[in-house]
């Protein structure tokens, strides 16, 4: 992933406010539309039907970028090797410094049985 990769990427902010503001936009010229009567409505479908249609490829980009933004992130993540096994290593050797650590204590006598 190119290191710039971010500056060329919309703003998730700015996509969410522009499209809740068309998204009124589209609500509040359907509601005049509804107002029309019929001899207008046949002059305003056209204007209609291209707000509408706008809204729709608005959609369609919002989800494609958001799901290249998902895609790039679950290959980033799946290429992260698995913890599970570095962890576990690391708790044996926790265990083995302390038991280590015990040894002379026990050959001192000056250990006692844990709980």
């Amino acid at each position: 992933m190119p290191e710039n990769s971010c500056l060329k990427q919309p703003n998730v902010r700015n996509i969410m406010i522009i499209s809740k503001k068309k998204k009124k936009q589209s609500n509040s010229s359907a509601s005049e539309f509804r107002k029309l009567p019929p001899e207008g409505k046949l002059k305003g479908f056209g204007s209609l039907l291209k707000s509408y249609q706008e809204e729709i490829d608005r959609l369609t980009r919002r989800g494609a970028f958001a799901e290249k933004a998902f895609l790039s992130l679950y290959k980033s993540l799946s290429e992260i090797p698995d913890p599970v096994a570095g962890l576990n290593l690391a708790l044996v050797r926790v265990h083995c410094n302390y038991c280590i650590h015990l040894i002379p204590l026990y050959l001192e006598g000056r250990h006692t049985a844990s709980k």
